[in-house]
């Protein structure tokens, strides 16, 4: 488990377990929340030298028909990894939806109201990289991505470290996920190989503990 950020980039390296199977298609472009619309096109780790980097966020407003969801986004911010964010998503009784939305959000970018205050995006990469995703009745989520996920130094680095703290984030804070299975076209090994790890799954539990632990410093 988790300790602190030394050793935290093996802990992160949980992946899912290996499976081939289609799960359906993406969310259209149209899932990146409106909000965002100006937002960083880039990697970079350089922050505001006027404003203090606090990572600060607040939730926004949910209008009819939507809901609010956090995104756990890379903060510059002495002694913290990673310090959340929010979006909008259009609210929907579809669970697959609302988790294709939410990794669309994650994946979306940063405003620069963000990037200005301390907060870095791992990837370069957009919400075209979700190829599918499947949701099980046991409650285990399988995602298939393309090669545009692994953006600029990704993956086995900090960067890496927050590319994965940023999905996880986004399909468990549903109380309905139990596991999550990361795949390259369908190959799981594929996928771990990008992070110098192994094939593994992510549990419920595993991660509410390792997001304590982020979020804390450590």
């Amino acid at each position: 488990m988790v300790r602190d950020l030394a050793i935290s980039l093996a802990a992160l390296v949980l992946l899912g377990a290996c499976t081939s199977e289609d799960a359906g298609s993406a969310p259209p472009s149209s899932s990146v929340p409106s909000h965002a619309a100006e937002r960083s096109t880039g990697n970079s780790l350089a922050a505001s030298t006027t404003i203090p980097i606090t990572c600060p966020a607040e939730p926004p407003a949910a209008g009819p028909n939507e809901r609010v969801i956090e995104i756990l986004q890379g903060c510059q911010r002495t002694g913290s990894l990673v310090a959340p964010s929010y979006r909008l998503i259009p609210d929907t009784d579809d669970q697959e939806s609302l988790l294709r939305w939410a990794l669309s959000a994650a994946l979306g970018g940063l405003t620069t109201a963000e990037e200005a205050v301390g907060f870095f995006t791992p990837t370069s990469a957009t919400p075209t990289a979700v190829e599918s995703l499947r949701l099980s009745s046991d409650g285990e989520v399988t995602v298939e991505f393309n090669e545009t996920l692994f953006g600029v130094q990704c993956c086995a680095t900090t960067q890496g470290m927050v590319l994965q703290a940023s999905l996880h984030g986004s399909l468990f804070q549903f109380d309905f996920v139990e596991t999550v299975t990361y795949t390259l076209y369908g190959d799981c090994t594929a996928f771990a190989e990008h992070f110098e790890s192994e094939c593994s799954t992510a549990t419920r539990s595993w991660w509410e503990e390792t997001r304590r632990s982020l979020l804390a410093g450590g």
